[in-house]
């Protein structure tokens, strides 16, 4: 019964996490991005239908709550491509890794046009190793 629940509801919503780890908070709008976009693939008519979140982490926060799918969500969910980016990836070197997450890499590690990347990172007060994002070449 659990291996059917899970193949007919949660599957979907896992083949774009599989490709990335774990993204923490961002992991139940990539699972939700994932599902639509499979169903899109699909040809499903998902207008009306609800959805159900459950989420959690580390200490005691946790979210549930639900959504009702708009009668746009079609034309919205083209614009997504998520498995086409992450078909696009590339990977980073051990030595890059540790610059990152050390805060010795001063610059992106890649700048094409229209990609998000990693501008800075707070060094100070309350914005100490807050980081902050922007699009390249936009």
């Amino acid at each position: 019964m659990y291996r059917r629940f899970v193949a007919e509801k949660l599957e979907k919503a896992q083949r774009a996490s599989q490709e990335t780890g774990n993204l923490y908070t961002a992991s139940l709008f990539l699972a939700l991005m994932s599902t639509l976009e499979c169903d899109l693939g699909e040809n499903k008519n998902l207008a009306g239908k609800r959805f159900g979140f459950v989420a959690y982490g580390s200490g005691s926060k946790a979210k549930v709550f639900e959504a009702v799918v708009q009668k746009e969500w079609s034309s919205v969910v083209r614009s997504f491509g998520v498995f086409k980016k992450l078909q696009q990836r590339r990977a980073v070197d051990y030595d890059q890794y540790e610059a990152l997450h050390s805060g010795l890499q001063k610059v992106p590690v890649f700048t094409e046009r229209g990609r998000w990347g990693l501008e800075r990172i707070g060094q100070e007060g309350v914005t100490l190793g807050a980081r902050y994002y922007a699009a390249f070449g936009i």
